[in-house]
């Protein structure tokens, strides 16, 4: 195995283990995720996907602009436009700029062509969440159907669609007077 092979595989373990541990509980699992990324970062700088990963990372510690600055980065070094969207629409959610956040996942939705369906997923499920969170659950809805007009096999989308659906319908049932006595 020539050392590129090994540094590639090194490599592709780091970011690896960074996503893993990345969802996994704890303090100490984000800053194992951090180290990985870094490692991984230390071989490849210009990689995009590693500085996606480390917003990411940043993201979860708290550190929103740090994160908004890695995508950026990661864009820069050639990354997917639209999962730099994506990820920076959910920064912008977090740190309280939902408009922008909003306005993000908006282009993002307008070069969705030949996405990979997890990503479609994942643009239409945290414009759902934005949307929820400022309290517009209709408009939340209108996100998640749109996103199973393009996946409609998406069993994320439809869980997230049902406690929407039952909301709107319990919205529409009126007590009617006399009802109680």
């Amino acid at each position: 195995m020539s050392e590129e092979e090994t540094e590639g595989d090194d490599f592709e373990a780091c970011l690896e283990q960074a996503r893993e541990r990345l969802v996994s509980e704890g303090e100490s699992a984000l800053a194992d995720a951090a180290d990985a990324v870094d490692a991984a970062l230390m071989q490849r700088p210009t990689a995009g996907e590693a500085w996606l990963v480390k917003a990411q990372v940043l993201a979860a510690a708290g550190d929103g602009f740090a994160a908004l600055a890695s995508v950026d980065q990661a864009r820069a070094c050639g990354a997917s436009a639209l999962e730099a969207q994506w990820i920076r629409a959910a920064v912008l959610a977090d740190l309280g700029f939902c408009d922008r956040a909003l306005g993000t996942l908006a282009e993002a939705r307008m070069e969705l062509g030949g996405a990979e369906p997890w990503l479609i997923e994942a643009i239409f499920l945290e414009e759902a969440a934005i949307l929820e969170s400022l309290g517009r659950p209709l408009e939340a809805a209108r996100a998640l159907e749109a996103g199973l007009d393009r996946l409609p096999d998406s069993e994320a989308l439809r869980a997230g669609l049902a406690p929407l659906e039952r909301a709107r319908v319990r919205d529409t049932l009126r007590l009617l007077p006399g009802g109680r006595r």
